[in-house]
């Protein structure tokens, strides 16, 4: 799951050297948000790169002169197995540059290894990021040729302070106007929570014995609603992305704890009071 204040590097290994890669999180985040996703599960490991043009070279795909420049890797295209979800369709805002990173499908990933801003004219490739070191590599690789593994770094960004003038007086001792966050309470027999930006909003939430709480994925990813403790236990299965709901009704008081099965990160807590 992507965090706001922080910047993303990938580090893709190869039998041919390393390819390092600074993440876009913001012109297509829910594409740069699998890739991370993929590959912190490993999903990337021991695949291949199943298709590398050359420009002026004869294409594999086509047997035509191609004019293109990229590497692709992943799977999930045609009739490989994905990743098991999709995502609404994102409109690229960039130019497939040398170095840029694009996704071909939510699994899918290729490098342009030479300026293909003119050759490919669709818009419906997410970027997610732009090559910093190993381009030399990736201009190397051939078809076949395997990703070992990538690796996500990721950094936290400081805001830099505002300069400001000293002050004329010590400043006066002022009491705190908000209390700490603590959960959100809800009366009567029905409670929402929300499934958006890869979090459960609110991530605790009190309800009387008796509630039903609906939950609605409002993300374009497919998550789950699956208890980890509790009194009892409930599983939404896969919920649609964009609009799909559950709903379990609490009827025994208890502390409940839940997760998506999909995004392990994601966790949230239901208290249910008599």
């Amino acid at each position: 799951m992507l965090v706001a204040n922080k910047t993303y590097t990938a580090t893709i290994k190869t039998s041919k050297g390393d390819i390092v890669i600074q993440l876009d999180t913001k012109s297509s985040p829910s594409f740069t948000n699998s890739f991370v996703f993929l590959a912190e599960n490993g999903f990337y490991n021991g695949l291949t790169f199943l298709k590398v043009e050359r420009l002026n070279q004869i294409s594999p795909e086509t047997n035509q002169i191609s004019n293109i420049d990229l590497i692709q890797g992943g799977k999930g295209g045609d009739a490989q197995a994905g990743p098991g979800y999709t995502l609404k369709p994102d409109s690229t805002k960039g130019t497939y540059a040398l170095g840029v990173v694009a996704m071909a499908n939510p699994s899918q990933f290729f490098i342009n290894t030479a300026d293909n801003s003119q050759a490919i004219t669709s818009t419906s490739y997410p970027i997610i990021g732009t090559v910093t070191s190993g381009l030399t590599v990736a201009k190397a690789i051939t078809r076949g040729d395997k990703i070992i593994s990538i690796t996500i770094t990721s950094k936290t960004v400081v805001p830099t302070p505002t300069a400001t003038s000293a002050p004329t007086s010590p400043p006066a001792t002022v009491a705190p106007t908000t209390a700490p966050a603590s959960p959100t309470a809800v009366s009567g027999n029905s409670a929402a929570v929300t499934i958006q930006s890869f979090a459960f909003h609110p991530q605790v939430i009190t309800v009387k014995v008796g509630t039903t709480i609906t939950w609605t994925d409002k993300d374009s990813f497919a998550h789950t609603v699956t208890s980890v403790s509790g009194p009892t236990s409930f599983n939404s299965g896969d919920l649609t992305p964009s609009g799909g709901t559950f709903q379990f009704k609490f009827s025994q008081a208890g502390t409940y704890n839940y997760h998506c099965m999909i995004h392990p990160s994601m966790t949230a807590t239901v208290i249910v009071v008599s």
